[in-house]
């Protein structure tokens, strides 16, 4: 008698795939590869329409960084003054 990790995965043992035993919700699936192309095309079209105005994307992200960090630090200051401040009382 095998182990039973090794019966597990022998050859002599049916092997059913997840598509044969109804684990896979087959128009959910669908959906989500229509989901990805359309997304990829979509994201090629509108880099293809951006790629004229860089230096305004540039600019762009270059003002979401700041604010995002700024907004860090900011949350991160607060964060410390509160735990002063119940540390003194």
């Amino acid at each position: 008698m095998l182990p039973n990790w090794i019966a597990r995965y022998h050859p002599s043992r049916p092997q059913i795939s997840k598509g044969e035993s109804d684990l896979i919700d087959w128009p959910i699936a669908a959906l989500f590869v229509l989901g990805g192309i359309a997304g990829g095309v979509a994201g090629v079209s509108l880099s293809n329409a951006m790629a004229a105005r860089k230096q305004a994307l540039d600019r762009a992200f270059a003002i979401l960084v700041i604010a995002r960090r700024s907004l860090h630090r900011i949350a991160r200051g607060r964060r410390a003054y509160r735990l002063r401040s119940t540390e003194n009382g």
